[in-house]
């Protein structure tokens, strides 16, 4: 079950459940009044995972002969390709529901995936390229979604998904000032690079990090025009809402990336508010 209301409520939760196994009935016991919704899945062979889902409300009276059926999907599928060459599990791709980044496909020898999702909602894509390789563009439906989320629900399947990575990207050498004064706060850097058409910054998917206590190491970075953040690791940062960004600014450090180079860079962590 996983609690909809109110927002925060992000995950799964285990209640505690009475399964018949020859009547394939339940009992959700000892529930808290509120919205929910009520999930079951069987995990199969091949990616297959029929699954099923209802929205219920529960009140201070026993819900009885709720009715779930399970089905295949939906499926989340799409290609990989490093250049002109299908990748096959050299790339890992994660994606995530509700800050949840714990699902990771790899594509098969034809560069291809399919996996069978869980649980409806939005979900983001995040991809991490083998050393040497950086990411050029996720799309879907011939829409750049890299700072946008899939929606993956319903009966139908969502669109493939395309990842294409290239060869090259430059490295971030990150200095925090101060680090070990903020005690045992674990933190993790957020880096935003300029978009191309307007002036606003979006979210640079996932590039490899690489943590020693002060100092952070990213990888794979694409050349371009970055702003480094270093943050508690439960900070999200409304990158996309300018006022926000504004608050932050005397936090935030400009980085240019190129091919083949690694940029030094020295920031101030934002404090835990």
């Amino acid at each position: 079950m996983r609690r909809t209301d109110p927002p925060g409520f992000s995950h799964l939760f285990g209640q505690p459940v009475v399964w018949d196994e020859k009547t394939s009935s339940f009992e959700i016991l000892a529930v808290s009044p509120g919205d929910y919704l009520i999930a079951a899945n069987q995990f199969g062979a091949d990616g297959q995972n029929p699954r099923a889902m209802r929205s219920i409300r529960v009140g201070t009276e026993d819900i009885r002969d709720i009715k779930l059926t399970l089905r295949d999907g939906p499926y989340l599928s799409g290609t990989v390709r490093m250049g002109d060459t299908p990748a096959s599990g050299q790339v890992r791709v994660s994606v995530g529901f509700d800050g949840d980044r714990g699902l990771s496909i790899y594509a098969n020898a034809s560069g291809s995936f399919k996996q069978a999702m869980t649980e409806p909602g939005d979900y983001s894509v995040a991809v991490f390229p083998p050393f040497g390789w950086s990411l050029q563009a996720i799309t879907q439906g011939g829409v750049d979604i890299r700072d946008r989320k899939i929606a993956i629900g319903g009966d139908d399947d969502p669109e493939p998904i395309e990842i294409v990575l290239v060869r090259g990207g430059g490295a971030i050498e990150v200095t925090v000032q101060n680090a070990l004064a903020k005690g045992n706060t674990p933190l993790k850097p957020i880096l935003l690079r300029r978009l191309s058409t307007e002036n606003e910054w979006a979210q640079q998917g996932q590039p490899m990090v690489v943590n020693r206590g002060g100092a952070m190491s990213l990888r794979n970075v694409p050349s371009g025009e970055y702003l480094l953040f270093a943050c508690p690791a439960a900070m999200e940062i409304e990158y996309l809402n300018p006022e926000v960004i504004e608050k932050y600014r005397s936090f935030g450090q400009a980085v240019s990336v190129r091919d083949g180079d690694t940029t030094r860079v020295t920031v101030l962590p934002i404090p835990l508010e």
